[in-house]
């Protein structure tokens, strides 16, 4: 199936306690202001997996430079295996251009960072984007609006060890 095919997939069950048990164990969040957790799922980074993390939301302009929009793979507050930092405006702020970075984290100390420009990205005129997070046995595939993409590599022993996604900054959470 893909994403827009279950989106169309009726459901005739008498209760929705599929949803309601997915919703309250942190594995599907919907209309969340952040900080947002959503359970970290072991099998999303196993050889051959076709499984995403898939965040839709809304960047929140007021605020969007001073509270950076992130998305954080925890294993504790000094281990990242991954961590998506967007920035309105560039790294440096002063491009036309909005930018987003990847890193990790261990023990405390920042890992090589990958930098992608976003050329053409209107924030200011549409504030809704899509984020997928996939993985495979040694990179982490990060997608922005089906457009924009990174690969990262990462330690096994870090994503072994992880527990949760973290969303945080200027973001409305519509579905993840």
């Amino acid at each position: 199936f893909t994403n827009a095919t279950l989106e169309t997939i009726e459901d005739s069950s008498k209760e929705r306690s599929w949803l309601t048990s997915a919703m309250n164990g942190g594995l599907i969040v919907r209309d969340a202001n952040s900080p947002v957790k959503i359970k970290f799922d072991q099998s999303l980074c196993q050889s051959n997996n076709k499984k995403l993390l898939l965040i839709k939301a809304t960047f929140q302009s007021k605020r969007i430079e001073s509270l950076k929009p992130t998305v954080k793979l925890m294993v504790d507050k000094d281990n990242l295996p991954l961590k998506w930092v967007f920035f309105k405006g560039g790294f440096n702020h002063d491009s036309e251009d909005s930018a987003f970075s990847l890193n990790s984290m261990e023990d405390g100390l920042g890992l090589k960072k990958t930098e992608v420009q976003l050329p053409g990205l209107e924030v200011a005129a549409n504030t809704e984007f899509n984020l997928t997070i996939s993985c495979n046995d040694k990179r982490f595939t990060v997608k922005m609006n089906n457009q924009y993409e990174a690969k990262y590599r990462y330690k096994k022993d870090l994503v072994a060890n992880a527990v949760e996604f973290v969303v945080s900054g200027s973001i409305k959470i519509d579905r993840a």
